[in-house]
């Protein structure tokens, strides 16, 4: 079973029927939009599996393609991230206080990658 990528799990969960509405697209979908990854983690929403599993549809997962302009590792990073950001910014309110302690720890991560 896949995980959850790190930067998914800082968000905050969807309430339960924002999740039943997930999953009733998933449904309506059939699934057709794939679950996307980076390095084999799940960087969706970090609802998508429980919404698949209430609509009982397979989830197909596809890793994150960066664009080709991507130099590095980091740079590959900062876009996946920025991917999962605007995934979850589209599915649920986040305050503002929120938002600024994800960034905080979006910033710490980046900066950990460039120091290695």
């Amino acid at each position: 079973m896949k995980t959850y990528h790190k930067i998914a799990m800082m968000f905050p969960l969807l309430a339960a029927e924002e999740v039943e509405d997930l999953a009733q697209r998933i449904y309506e979908q059939d699934g057709s939009r794939p679950v996307v990854t980076f390095h084999n983690e799940i960087i969706d929403d970090n609802c998508t599996l429980l919404a698949h599993r209430i609509a009982k549809v397979t989830p197909v997962f596809e890793e994150f393609e960066p664009s080709v302009d991507a130099e590095g590792e980091c740079d590959i990073f900062i876009q996946a991230m920025t991917y999962c950001v605007n995934e979850h910014m589209k599915r649920r309110y986040v305050s503002p206080i929120q938002r600024a302690l994800i960034a905080i720890e979006l910033e710490n991560m980046i900066e950990d990658m460039q120091a290695t």
